[in-house]
């Protein structure tokens, strides 16, 4: 973890977020995609960098969440390729490709980088509202939802 990176990738994951949708257009993020960034760290660590990053790359993965969407943005954070000026504009596999292509005696320091664009996306979720989709707003609903949320 390389804290100088992480802190001047902030601003740029902000942009990334709301390029990528995972921002919408009222500045609301959900909270989900925090604890989505968090497991695509933990699956780095547990499992492997390809392996972690063939997973999220599946747009049909049955997640309520376009996990696709944060490999984007973390393709826009390192500027995977420097051409492509808007998140939005990285291709699902994109990053996949961009290690796959990398030689062995690199992929250390690739992972660290991806690890802290990472955390520089988890950070700048903090710059925006973030929401529950899964409680109710309605008048007189969600009291048994909402009393299960609190017991969280």
């Amino acid at each position: 973890m390389n804290k100088r990176r992480i802190d001047s990738n902030i601003s740029v994951a902000a942009e990334a977020l709301k390029q990528t949708g995972i921002a919408d257009a009222a500045g609301r993020i959900r909270k989900g995609y925090r604890g989505q960034i968090s497991t695509f760290g933990a699956a780095i660590k547990n499992e492997s960098l390809k392996s972690a990053i063939a997973y999220f790359s599946n747009s049909e993965n049955g997640s309520d969440f376009k996990r696709t969407a944060l490999m984007k943005a973390i393709c826009y954070v390192l500027k995977v390729d420097p051409k492509k000026e808007d998140a939005g504009a990285y291709s699902d596999t994109d990053l996949y490709m961009y290690v796959d292509k990398e030689p062995i005696a690199s992929l250390r320091s690739i992972q660290d980088k991806i690890i802290d664009a990472a955390i520089a996306l988890k950070l700048a979720m903090n710059l925006f509202v973030l929401y529950d989709d899964n409680v109710s707003d309605s008048v007189g609903q969600g009291t048994d939802q909402q009393e299960e949320n609190d017991g969280e």
